[in-house]
């Protein structure tokens, strides 16, 4: 199994398909009996996973920055999430009027509708002109990988509709309709709020939950609660064996007895499917039925499978499937919380009155839980919550009765509507207790990325606490799992300096470390709706160095491509001193127009290009910022035009650089051929989004980079970029290229 499972990870870590052919140069050593067996598993999973993932990428519309327009008939399938100004869904493709193979390969389309009166619905059909590109994503560190997530759900085009040539209303059969009528049906009887919560407990739909709800479910450690996998599976598959059982037992005493035997598996089985579909099929949703089938299985007596066994054969059955769910957190969070629950069982247990068996039974689990599985969030989630235990002692059977009960209480709704406001006394109250858990000091531990040595005594530390050995060598182990919590993440040392340029789309956002400061230019683009795209470019990588405080924020001007996720970031991170070109909403702001500071033998320097400010644009009031360690520099102008770049020109403020950011994302109006001249950078960095309508960077602007021979490097294309500066050398490296996968989208 380990064979296997390691030739389907090897393709996971792949930069291309074609890298897998290298892999069967180990195909002669199968000529060693010992090694045979080991050797021809590892190449089967080689063979799936390059197989399945070559099937994913045939399908998937080509990378290309120009749009495509192209007419496209399908139905949506899944739920329509609802925003304040668009709505978003997925169409099932069952025509496409083109010539070209690339569009009639398409079999799923993820489509957005902005500014329309149409109301959409699960089950519509749709024919529409549509703008398609490739599912291309942002790439950042420690950020979820989008491209990723598109191929394994085989969501091979994204885009937007131009124009609605045909909708038809519930038309089609099938779960999706359904789960549309049961969503309609929640809004109708609960009010806005429980209504939310029981959409994502029954129909798995969680875009109704807003930040401070997931903020509360991050803190406190519940987020499961709310995200129907493992736990709801199992809740409800315990509610059909119960069931099972009930209608077993006359049968048992009227002879029965083979019929009996089988009946509550089905009953689980027929109530975890028949969730599992309302819940949508998702990922997470189909690793945990197939787990349930693997152990289901086990019990009809198919197949002679212990616990133990079944569990592996589950992960091979899963992994067969869906070959990317290796690298899925939520998978490994599944199987080692089942794999916990396995070891508990069979551990000794002392002697206890009856009455204190289950309660000491479930402390007991909770414990294993919480030792075993605080590994494997501290690596995929850089945070712990010590106190999240005591929380999940409390919510997690009040969660699941809740599940229990809904059948029931639902079906009394419909006669007794009263009843309803049972329901939402009981919602109401678990996010109170929520709330107030998440408040608690000391809940969460935010904790840095950790290195391999630290992993390894953390792995160590965890064996020791989970074997049946006195309580005082268990402590040992707890000491040796310290050191995972209080590493500080890794900062550049005295005199260097390191930048990340995230991939933010159409905007920008810049990270500065030094010995002692952290220092943030801009925070990314804000979208019409109050979202930003801070939250899934920028902020994954600052929790993962054990969110750190941010000494100085520089938001260049108000524009929101630079300013839009300022409010997520001040309230999710700690702050010190604001510098700003112009007023933000709600907070006092520096000036930026002179001075600066020293932070461990790197300066960083305001530069002044209009000392007037009446009259100038918003992009004039750009904060211009130079950061130096007298070896390598770094040139910021924000979205400064030509205009203030010859007035830096003429005030004798530019400076030869290492590197310099383009102003305004490349715009025509920037990037002078004189400030080129003068500052004669070693490379040109643009922040700009992919594709993006503005045509950023602009070809004058290339024109004029290239005609100097000066290598150039851009988001759009390259995904984050890292600037690493020391006192002898000055590097580079794209996102992109240092993490190519073969999913990666050029």
């Amino acid at each position: 199994m380990i064979a296997y499972i390691g030739g389907i990870f090897t393709v996971a870590l792949l930069p291309s398909l074609q890298a897998v052919w290298p892999v069967f140069l180990i195909l002669p050593l199968a000529a060693v009996k010992r090694l045979r067996g080991a050797i021809l598993l590892y190449l089967l999973g080689v063979i799936l996973a390059a197989c399945w993932g070559g099937r994913q990428l045939s399908h998937r519309l080509p990378v290309t920055p120009d749009p495509q327009d192209v007419v496209i008939q399908g139905h949506i399938s899944g739920l329509v999430q609802q925003y304040a100004r668009h709505q978003v869904f997925d169409l099932s493709v069952t025509g496409v009027d083109s010539p070209l193979t690339e569009h009639l390969r398409l079999r799923r389309v993820r489509l957005s509708v902005y500014h329309s009166e149409e109301v959409f619905r699960a089950g519509d059909e749709l024919r529409a002109r549509v703008r398609l590109r490739s599912p291309r994503g942002q790439q950042n560190p420690a950020a979820n990988d989008s491209e990723r997530f598109y191929l394994a759900a085989g969501i091979d085009a994204r885009g937007y509709v131009r124009e609605l040539l045909l909708h038809q209303r519930g038309t089609r059969q099938g779960i999706d309709p359904l789960r549309q009528l049961a969503v309609d049906w929640l809004d109708t009887h609960f009010s806005a709020q429980a209504a939310l919560t029981l959409r994502a407990l029954i129909v798995g739909d969680r875009t109704g939950l807003d930040d401070q709800h997931w903020e509360w479910l991050r803190r406190t450690g519940t987020a499961h609660l709310l995200v129907v996998s493992g736990l709801h599976i199992a809740v409800v598959a315990t509610l059909g064996w119960l069931t099972g059982r009930i209608i077993s037992a006359p049968l048992m005493l009227a002879g029965g007895g083979a019929l009996s035997r089988f009946l509550p598996a089905l009953f689980a089985l027929a109530a975890a499917t028949v969730y599992a579909a309302l819940a949508g099929w998702g990922l997470p949703v189909q690793r945990a039925w197939l787990m349930l089938l693997v152990f289901l299985i086990g019990n009809w007596q198919l197949l002679d499978l212990g616990g133990w066994q079944r569990l592996k054969l589950a992960l091979v059955v899963i992994l067969t499937l869906h070959p990317l769910a290796i690298l899925e957190p939520g998978l490994w969070l599944s199987f080692t919380a089942v794999a916990l629950i396995l070891w508990q069982l069979q551990q000794r247990q002392p002697p206890l009155r009856p009455w204190l068996k289950l309660p000491t039974q479930w402390w007991r689990l909770q414990l294993y839980l919480f030792a075993g599985m605080s590994l494997v969030l501290v690596m995929n989630f850089n945070q712990l919550s010590p106190l999240g235990i005591v929380v999940n002692l409390i919510a997690v059977p009040w969660v699941s009765l809740t599940i229990w009960l809904l059948p029931l209480l639902l079906l009394l709704v419909m006669f007794v509507p009263a009843a309803g406001q049972l329901i939402e006394w009981n919602l109401s109250h678990i996010w109170s207790m929520l709330h107030w858990a998440s408040e608690a000091p000391g809940l969460v531990v935010q904790t840095a990325q950790p290195s391999i040595s630290v992993l390894v005594l953390a792995l160590a530390g965890v064996a020791v606490m989970l074997l049946p050995l006195p309580l005082r060598m268990r402590g040992a182990g707890l000491m040796l799992f310290l050191p995972l919590l209080l590493v500080p993440s890794a900062k550049p040392e005295a005199k260097h300096f390191r930048v990340w340029m995230f991939d933010v789309g159409q905007g920008q956002a810049v990270l500065i470390e030094t010995a002692e400061q952290r220092v943030i230019y801009d925070t990314g683009p804000g979208f019409g709706d109050g979202r930003s795209a801070f939250s899934y470019t920028v902020a994954p990588y600052l929790r993962s160095l054990g969110s750190p405080m941010l000494d100085r924020v520089v938001v260049s001007h108000a524009d929101l491509d630079h300013s839009g996720g300022f409010a997520e970031l001040h309230g999710a991170f700690e702050t010190g001193r604001i510098y700003g070109g112009e007023p933000l909403e709600g907070v006092s702001v520096e000036s930026c127009r002179q001075g600066g500071w020293q932070s461990a033998g790197v300066s960083f320097e305001f530069l002044t290009p209009f000392k007037d400010q009446d009259g100038l644009s918003s992009n004039d009031r750009s904060c211009v910022l130079r950061v130096s360690n007298g070896y390598c520099s770094l040139l910021l102008t924000g979205d400064l035009s030509q205009s203030g770049e010859y007035r830096l020109l003429s005030a004798g403020k530019i400076e030869p650089v290492t590197w310099l950011v383009a102003g305004h994302h490349g715009s025509r109006d920037s990037l002078a051929a004189a400030l080129l001249d003068f500052a004669v950078p070693e490379h040109v960095l643009i922040s700009a989004g992919y594709g993006n309508r503005f045509g950023h960077p602009h070809a004058d602007v290339i024109e004029r980079i290239e005609a100097r021979g000066i290598p150039w490097s851009s988001t759009a294309r390259d995904g984050a970029l890292l600037l690493q500066a020391s006192d002898n050398s000055c590097t580079l490296s794209r996102y992109r290229e240092s993490k190519k996968r073969y999913w990666t989208a050029g």
